[in-house]
């Protein structure tokens, strides 16, 4: 799929990462199958507890970026 039809499936990751790394801020860099950075997910990590209580990821979709690294915002 183009980058920018992944971006919001591929934001998801970031959840349970936030359980395992409970950083201030969370990053995901996805890559091409060639290496190529391709998205940047960042996420506060406030927003997705806050998004988990509700149990809905579109509530944290407000305040996390989505960078498209290959041509622009997502």
């Amino acid at each position: 799929m183009p980058t920018d039809e992944r971006a919001i499936h591929a934001s998801r990751a970031v959840f349970p990462l936030a359980h395992f790394f409970p950083a201030p801020q969370l990053s995901v860099t996805y890559r091409e199958r060639d290496g190529t950075p391709a998205l940047l997910v960042l996420a506060p990590l406030d927003t997705i507890r806050r998004a988990q209580e509700a149990g809905s990821a579109i509530v944290a979709l407000d305040d996390m970026t989505l960078l498209n690294l290959k041509n622009g915002a997502a």
